[in-house]
This record gives structure tokens, sequence and C-alpha cells, in this order.
């Protein structure tokens, strides 16, 4: 076996001039983790490469693991994010293999240096334009400050113009987006923590006072107009969500937070509601009487008590799934 190994790379030297590369016969595991600011591209789409080893493509904790020879002592790696505007931040050179098997490597991924100089700029032109209109400053003279900061900033730091002109769109189209999405979540959020409230407290009252009921009926009446509104706008903020902040997962994120909004929470938990207000009605206005409209009295609320439950604790994940979608958007 040595000597035909030795016959081969005579044969390749002799022919190309060049002995054929000789592979470690043992390999050990690298084990790597991503680390991403909020708002970045999805793991999963990102190819984490390793000089010559291996590529690996982290899970969706940002983990990976690639096989690479024992002898190797150092490597390079690379990160292909799938999105020209975030790359590898760390590390930037030729870093040690870790002795211990066992322990993780983290690469940190973030915007470019261009996509975070062109945010700066695009944050200083909003501030300098608000600065001089509260000011007084003609529009002229707004026009005339704003081109020559773009171009001291663009000289100083050779970022095209054309891509701080898209940066200085992009903030005001985000700045435009985000106030009514906030607004129209904020608002479905509050009438539906309010109907939950309602069939906590007024259902009961509800059999034998008209007032009750008609509270009862408000808190619907406002919930679905909410609801209505949203689901009307869904499409128009996931589209222009998409367009300016051009991140997959926070359109991703967005998209599932209209979802279990519009999907699970209405559906699974508001539409019963919505069900039993015919037998409250019937037994207020005495449709229903004696043992027949106690028996349905007691199913009503055993019902509604059981689904209120369920809609407080859904309720509580939608605020949490809100606060981090707006979140991710402000910071973005």
């Amino acid at each position: 076996m040595i000597a035909w190994s030795r016959f081969v790379i005579a044969l390749c030297i002799a022919m190309f001039g060049v002995a054929p590369t000789v592979l470690d016969a043992q390999t050990v595991q690298f084990r790597g983790r991503v680390v991403m600011v909020p708002g970045g591209p999805p793991f999963r789409q990102m190819t984490v490469r390793l000089d010559r080893y291996g590529v690996a493509t982290p899970n969706d904790g940002g983990f990976f693991v690639a096989a690479i020879p024992s002898s190797v002592m150092s490597l390079t790696i690379q990160v292909e994010t799938g999105n020209p505007r975030w790359t590898l931040r760390y590390p930037l050179s030729a870093i040690a293999v870790p002795r211990d098997a066992n322990h993780i490597t983290d690469i940190i991924v973030g915007p470019s240096i261009e996509e975070t100089l062109s945010r700066d700029y695009a944050a200083s032109i909003a501030r300098l334009r608000t600065g001089l209109r509260n000011a007084g400053a003609a529009d002229s003279q707004v026009i005339a400050a704003i081109e020559a900061l773009r171009r001291e900033f663009a000289e100083r730091t050779n970022v095209r113009m054309e891509e701080l002109r898209s940066a200085e769109r992009s903030t005001n189209e985000r700045a435009r987006i985000l106030p009514p999405l906030s607004a129209s979540l904020e608002t479905y959020v509050i009438k539906a923590t309010n109907l939950e409230i309602a069939f906590r407290y007024l259902l009961e009252p509800s059999f034998g006072s008209d007032s009750a009921f008609a509270q009862l009926n408000r808190a619907i009446v406002d919930y679905n107009l909410a609801y209505e509104s949203l689901r009307i706008k869904r499409n128009e903020f996931e589209n222009d969500v998409a367009q300016a902040w051009q991140n997959a997962q926070i359109a991703s994120d967005l998209r599932a937070l209209f979802d279990y909004a519009l999907g699970d929470i209405n559906t699974i938990d508001v539409l019963p509601l919505n069900e039993v207000l015919p037998t409250v009605s019937e037994i207020l206005t005495g449709k229903l009487r004696g043992a027949e409209a106690q028996t349905k009295r007691i199913a009503v609320l055993t019902r509604v008590q059981m689904t209120v439950t369920a809609l407080r604790a859904r309720l509580e994940e939608l605020e949490r799934r809100k606060i981090r979608v707006l979140t991710a958007l402000r910071d973005l």
C-alpha cells in the first residue's frame, strides 16, 4: 500500500508537476454558533465555510457542526448570509482551532460597514430636517443643507451617493409605515383585551340586566371593528414592511403575528364567545324560562369561563409578539 501511494505521487509529479492533496484520515468536529443582532437574515439561508475543509448550514439557533482534518491548527471562516446588507464581522482573520472538541466558537454577523454608515447618515438627515424646520428654515434652505451634508458624508466615508439617497428614502418610508402599523396593532390588542374583560365580568349580569348585555354587545362591536380594520390593512402592511425593511425574518415575524391575531385568537376564542350571545338574549328577554333556562345558563357560563381563560393567555402571548416585532422594526 505504501509503495502504491508513492507510485501515485511520483506519477502525479511526473505528469503535472504537483503532488496530489493527501487528506487527513482522521477528522474532528468543529462546533460553531452564528451570533447575530436582531433583524438579520434567517440562519438557515446562511452558509459557513471553514477554509477548504467544510461547509455547514446553521440551524434555527445559529449552531453548526463541520468535520475538519484533525491536523488543522487554524482556519479562516467565511459566511455567506444571503443578504448583501449583512456580513461577517468576526473573526476577520484566521483563528486557532480549539483543542476541546466540545468548545463552541462564536461567529458574529451584523450589518455591513456600508449599511451601518448609511443608516447613521439617514438618521442624521432626519434629525437635521426636523431641526431646521422647527427653527423656521425655508424648504430651499433645508434642501441645500441636506445636499451639503450628503456630499460631505460621501466624501468622508467613500459610500456612494446613491446608497446614501437610498438609505434616506428607506428611512422616510419606514417613518411613514411604522406609526399606523403600530396604532392598528395596539388598537386590536386593546379591543380584544376589553372583550375578554367584558365576558369575564359582564356575562353573568347580562342574563338579567339590559345595561350589562348592552355593554357586552358594545365590546363585541368595538372588537369587530378593530379586527376588520386590521384584516383589511394586513396585506398593505406586510407588503410595505417587506419593501422598506428588506428583511426576510422581520417580514416572516410580522406575518406570523397577523396569523396569530386574526387567525388563532379570532377563530379559536372570539368567535365562540360571539356564539353564546343569542342564548343570553333569549334568557334575558324571557324566551327561555325555568329549568331549561337554568341549564343553558350554566352551560354558557362554564363554556365562557374556559374560553376567556384561554383568551387571556393568548392575549399575553400576542402582546409579547407585538412588542418583539415593533421593537425590531424600530431598531433596524
